[in-house]
């Protein structure tokens, strides 16, 4: 495994995190044997989305004799509502949902907080001196926090949030797809030439890029721009191409793929030990350029 900074801190991550998203509605057993396999693997980077008691206290029992070796990373503005996830706007609701988490993580303190998927009509609530901004930046004041960030999906609204100078990381889809995307990649570059964290999500769109030799009709959240329907040539090592693809772009701190057991997450790892062959990805590039955007 190897190792980048965290944008302009000194914190050194896992150029290869784990996503915990589809570790939601797995036995304790698989989410502990995952986390546990994936720290043994060298990845000390792990984000947490959900506010499910069940999830939350199985990671809390898998990190708890390995806190020191991990920067976890949570999000604000996640909560449950009816047994389902929700997005919270309200400040207070915010504070109240975060406290659970680390409760229910039996923690004091998370590496990141990051304000969660941030929409263009809720930006300016957002950021507005009593809005989840001063939350984040009290969080980060008091130590509960050590780096903040944000999830934006939008690439003009994660510039705007580069600008404010804010946050330490900024959160969003990228992937093979982006090559046809050139706001995605000036996202970025501008994070690179800020020195702001960039933390990749949705590697393989959702899977979608997985399935090459099939046709498949991929949702704009998961390609990082309009749903697409594709058949992408058969191509094998494919998660060592995607995954390269994503490392090869400077501004890239860690990708964090989903995984929902150790069998998924030994297959993200042969990216570790693939050859420069299995990890080319260039013959892929005309195909991305050449879909309809």
């Amino acid at each position: 495994m190897k190792y980048r900074n965290l944008g302009r801190s000194s914190l050194k991550i896992s150029e290869i995190g784990l996503g915990t998203e589809y570790l939601v509605h797995q036995s304790a057993n698989t989410i502990i044997q995952t986390i546990h396999s994936a720290v043994e693997a060298g990845i000390n980077y792990f984000d947490v989305l959900f506010a499910y008691s069940p999830y939350l206290q199985a990671i809390g029992r898998a990190i708890e004799p390995m806190r020191d070796k991990i920067n976890l990373a949570i999000h604000i503005g996640a909560g449950v509502a009816n047994d389902k996830h929700r997005k919270i706007r309200s400040v207070k609701s915010a504070q109240k949902a975060f406290d659970n988490v680390i409760t229910q993580l039996n923690i004091d303190y998370v590496d990141v907080a990051i304000i969660q998927n941030v929409v263009p009509r809720e930006y300016d609530k957002i950021m507005k001196s009593s809005g989840l901004i001063k939350f984040a930046e009290e969080l980060k004041e008091t130590q509960q926090a050590k780096h903040i960030g944000i999830s934006i999906h939008d690439p003009e609204l994660a510039h705007k949030a580069i600008l404010t100078g804010k946050f330490d990381l900024i959160m969003s889809q990228f992937n093979l797809f982006a090559e046809g995307m050139p706001k995605r990649k000036e996202l970025v570059q501008q994070c690179h030439t800020s020195q702001i964290a960039f933390v990749a999500i949705k590697p393989y769109a959702g899977g979608h890029l997985l399935k090459t030799g099939r046709k498949v009709r991929v949702p704009s959240y998961k390609s990082g721009g309009e749903a697409k329907e594709v058949k992408f040539p058969k191509t094998e090592y494919m998660t060592s191409r995607c995954l390269s693809y994503i490392l090869d772009h400077e501004g890239v701190s860690t990708v964090i793929p989903g995984v929902k057991n150790t069998e998924e997450l030994a297959q993200t790892l042969t990216y570790c030990t693939a050859s420069p062959q299995q990890k080319d990805y260039h013959n892929l590039l005309e195909f991305i350029k050449n879909l309809n955007y």
